[in-house]
């Protein structure tokens, strides 16, 4: 599977880009799949995490894991606070470019 690398930190300004957006969708759908034990192009990012049977537990094992592969401090309600998982990623973005 691949990781977020080198992911914000690629950016001498730590500045969030496109590609960006793109691989946390992409790491946050391997990571849910891998739980689930299906495919990544079967986790929805219109879905919330709690559609998947997954709770807070869950949301702050994979907070803990973006957090070792990104190097930088994620609160885990950010994946239960959204209505979608396409909603947690988005406020995520933006937590990650202030």
């Amino acid at each position: 599977m691949a990781l977020l690398e080198p992911f914000f930190y690629s950016h001498p300004e730590d500045a969030v880009t496109l590609e960006d957006a793109f691989d946390l969708r992409r790491w946050v759908r391997e990571r849910l799949a891998q739980w689930l034990h299906v495919a990544p192009d079967d986790v929805a990012l219109d879905r919330s995490i709690e559609d998947y049977g997954l709770d807070s537990i869950h949301a702050v094992e994979l907070a803990g894991e973006l957090e070792e592969t990104i190097g930088r401090e994620i609160d885990p309600s950010a994946f239960v606070q959204s209505p979608t998982l396409e909603g947690s990623i988005a406020a995520l973005l933006r937590k990650l470019s202030e």
